[in-house]
């Protein structure tokens, strides 16, 4: 089991903190254990992108590898999840991207 516990976390107005147990927030309250000092960073919902192509040159129409990289990246910026989107084009290569 993965516990994690982030310490000092703004939410809400109020400094908490935030324990995670295998990838799920199991606690919004202080507690007496160790964890990671956020110093008073604020905490957020995470974004969900209803209309995205790709990202880092990368677009979902065109190449089978770029829903993991382009998912990869938008969880380091704060995108929890999103809707790949592909461009324009003839139906077989939609249908192609979309298999």
């Amino acid at each position: 089991m993965s516990k994690t516990i982030y310490k000092n976390v703004l939410l809400r107005g109020a400094i908490t903190d935030i324990t995670v147990e295998n990838g799920k927030i199991v606690s919004l309250t202080k507690t007496d254990r160790d964890g990671t000092d956020m110093g008073g960073l604020t905490a957020f919902a995470g974004l969900i992108d209803i209309h995205n192509h790709g990202a880092l040159g990368l677009d979902v129409t065109y190449n089978v590898n770029a829903v993991e990289v382009v998912s990869d990246y938008l969880a380091q910026h704060g995108i929890t999840a999103w809707y790949p989107t592909t461009q324009t084009d003839d139906i077989a290569v939609i249908r192609k991207a979309t298999e």
